[in-house]
């Protein structure tokens, strides 16, 4: 008696736990059939009846930022680092246009420079200005497009 209860209590306890998986299996089919006969009754029936608990109902105020003051101030915020991001890395490593900057700037002897290389045939005379004139107006295409049109995103 004493070799043969673990066998016993071991068979036991897999019969349970056979038991178990197989009761589980059991209750999802058994739950599958019944959502399968409830939504066949439903199909059958057609008489479907939808009542409004709460009419749907917007809010008249908008829930984003004013988009075009919202463009204008990352554009003025975008340009003010910029500029700033430039002054500091010019600071970091400065630029010498001339020999007598460079002898001034440094303690050792300039031998000698380099002239310009070419001419360019076409020549901006304000290029940052020229540039900053570009970005504001495709800033206000932008603003208008967002103000009286679909949106900025429809664009693309």
């Amino acid at each position: 008696m004493i070799e043969e209860m673990p066998e016993v209590e071991a068979e036991l306890v897999r019969l349970n736990r056979d038991y178990d998986v197989i009761r589980d299996r059991y209750q999802a089919l058994l739950n599958s059939l019944e959502r399968e006969n409830l939504s066949q009754q439903v199909l059958e029936s057609e008489e479907m009846e939808f009542r409004i608990i709460q009419p749907p109902s917007a809010n008249a105020e908008p829930v984003a930022p004013r988009r075009g003051l919202m463009m204008s101030f990352v554009f003025v915020f975008s340009l003010g680092s910029g500029v700033l991001a430039a002054y500091f890395f010019s600071q970091l490593t400065p630029v010498f246009n001339r020999a007598s900057d460079l002898q001034s700037g440094v303690s050792f002897p300039v031998i000698g420079q380099i002239g310009e290389l070419g001419q360019d045939t076409i020549r901006c005379d304000y290029p940052f200005l020229t540039s900053i004139t570009a970005l504001f107006c495709l800033l206000l295409i932008a603003v208008i497009v967002e103000t009286y049109g679909s949106g900025v995103a429809t664009l693309f």
